[in-house]
């Protein structure tokens, strides 16, 4: 078991520097065995795209269970696949990690930027124009 510095730190080098995410009291580190995937789907270009509409269809139906608990939750792949791989001993070229996703209480307080309340940019204010001349 991790002391409380301990993990915030391994926190921290897993998501990249992403401080938003490190206080999250659940993280799940996503990864795929490489070797196993290629064998089943015989070394086909479109193993990849399965790897990663799995990763996708998991990280969705984390959102979905969060949500159903009243939870907050994020997925990123902006992680540090580097320090992950080493900390978790996946071995190079057969293992790696793909994305991180995170649980926890919903915040009352917003300390970060958030997308829902970005602003609409000169191009988009236009079309919003240019569709209310339309419609005159």
């Amino acid at each position: 078991m991790l002391a409380t510095d301990e993990a915030r730190n391994l926190a921290h080098a897993f998501l990249a520097g992403q401080h938003w995410f490190e206080d999250a009291p659940a993280l799940v580190v996503m990864t795929a065995r490489f070797d196993r995937l290629f064998w089943k789907y015989r070394r086909h270009p479109k193993a990849w795209r399965v790897l990663h509409l799995d990763v996708g269809h998991l990280s969705q139906t984390m959102y979905l269970s969060a949500a159903d608990r009243g939870l907050g939750a994020f997925v990123t792949a902006a992680i540090n696949d580097g320090d992950i791989e080493q900390a978790l001993a996946l071995q190079p070229l057969r293992e790696g990690a793909l994305a991180i996703v995170g649980f926890g209480p919903v915040s009352g307080e917003r300390k970060n930027i958030e997308l829902d309340r970005l602003e609409a940019t000169p191009a988009a204010r236009w079309a919003q124009d240019e569709q209310a001349d339309l419609r005159r």
